[in-house]
């Protein structure tokens, strides 16, 4: 099924509510973004460092994938 930027969108808000402004997930997650993959968009959550094992984000969304990546922190320049 071919995920549509809408779709992508909507799954983008919930995990910035859900991840990057909830505790206890708000101490590892710095953002969230649409991204692409393999000609599909998707959702980057970035993270400060490493997700401890007792906490984990699902791999899909309403039929969007979801991927987690290891940034650190965010600086502005």
């Amino acid at each position: 099924m071919k995920v549509t930027f809408q779709q992508a969108l909507r799954v983008n808000a919930f995990c910035s509510q859900e991840y990057a402004l909830k505790k206890p997930y708000s101490k590892y997650v710095v953002g969230t973004g649409v991204t692409m993959e393999g000609g599909q968009y998707c959702i980057t959550i970035f993270l400060r460092t490493s997700l401890p094992k007792k906490l984990s984000i699902p791999e899909k969304k309403d039929g969007v994938k979801i991927r987690t990546e290891v940034t650190g922190a965010f600086k502005a320049l």
